[in-house]
């Protein structure tokens, strides 16, 4: 007998716990949100700082737009592997592309990144749950998801990860009720 569909789900450590908090109405958006923020604060890790170096600021930053995108596209390599990281690299060239750079534009083009990211596992853990657990369990996973989506702050998660180094952001697990009079709240 299985626990649940998360567990079989292919994608990386923490995804399968926002999962199973989805699919469980005994978790509050809240605590998903927890879930939620601390996968972004995983993958954010394998973003390379180089995209935020590239972007920019200072007072000659409009200088080198031409370059800037150049450079962007060089930086694929550096990404290799991570798909937030290639996300990253598309929507800080599209900031770039429309006039934004500099912390602003690294944090527009972040938070769209996140965004991106973040609906491409949501539908990747709905595809999943269609397959394993029935269409109605799917439904509601989704909009719970959804709900998550809108409940978290991205723009503080990007914050967060431009004013500390990316390999050395905190990452605390979210939290996991275990007494005998902690249950959900009501």
């Amino acid at each position: 007998m299985s626990d649940g569909p998360h567990l079989s789900l292919p994608l990386r450590r923490p995804w399968p716990k926002l999962a199973e908090r989805a699919a469980k109405p005994a978790y509050s958006v809240d605590e998903m949100v927890d879930a939620f923020e601390a996968g972004l604060r995983r993958e954010l890790r394998e973003v390379p700082s180089v995209i935020r170096e590239i972007m920019g600021g200072g007072e000659q930053a409009a200088l080198f737009d031409d370059d800037r995108i150049g450079q962007l596209e060089a930086a694929r390599s550096a990404a290799w592997g991570s798909a937030l990281a290639a996300v990253a690299i598309n929507c800080a060239i599209e900031a770039t592309q429309s006039g934004r750079f500099g912390d602003d534009g690294f944090l527009h083009a972040m938070k769209a990144a996140l965004r991106e990211f973040a609906l491409g596992q949501f539908r990747s853990m709905e595809e999943h749950y269609l397959g394993k657990a029935g269409i109605r369990s799917a439904s509601s996973l989704r909009t719970r998801l959804d709900a998550c989506l809108r409940a978290t702050d991205l723009g503080a998660v990007v914050r967060k990860y431009m004013t500390s180094s990316a390999r050395k952001m905190p990452n605390p697990p979210p939290e996991i009720r275990t007494g005998i009079d902690e249950g959900p709240h009501l």
